[in-house]
């Protein structure tokens, strides 16, 4: 049996894609969760890249001291810690994620009784405010580069 080699565009197209996942993997992503975490601290969705409704009288005055602005989303540190930027398992790219239970639940079904749903993480169709997404560009960049080396 006659052995079939693989063109050499292919052969350099597995390589890359091999070499680049490497790299993510390995790249300081810490850049984009600093990123996404100042965004929220500063009381804007970074999706939307609109200030966030503001926490309702009774929250305000249990947990912020009276305080309605600016919305931190910032009670206890767990779910800004749960952010997790990380690559796609044998894939060159990066998934962006909250671990906490509590993101889901600003993001999608709104917290509390409130129900006021912030946006943390773009849906379908949505997309990271620009700052955010220049930074996840300059790190794909970044990252290219050192793969074509």
């Amino acid at each position: 049996m006659a052995k079939v080699k693989m063109p050499p565009v292919k052969r350099f197209v597995r390589s890359f894609s091999t070499k680049l996942s490497q790299n993510i993997s390995r790249a300081e992503k810490s850049i984009i969760e600093a990123e996404i975490t100042e965004t929220i601290l500063r009381g804007q969705s970074p999706v939307e890249g609109k200030k966030f409704k503001q926490y309702s009288k009774k929250y305000a005055d249990r947990f912020k001291g009276g305080d309605r602005r600016p919305v931190t989303m910032n009670q206890t540190g767990k779910m800004l810690a749960s952010l997790e930027v990380k690559q796609i398992r044998g894939k060159p790219g990066i998934l962006i994620q909250f671990k906490s239970k509590i993101a889901e639940y600003h993001d999608r079904l709104g917290a509390g009784r409130s129900k006021v749903i912030r946006r943390l993480l773009p849906r379908t169709r949505e997309r990271f405010k620009a700052n955010i997404r220049k930074v996840i560009l300059d790190f794909l960049k970044r990252n290219v580069r050192k793969s074509t080396r």
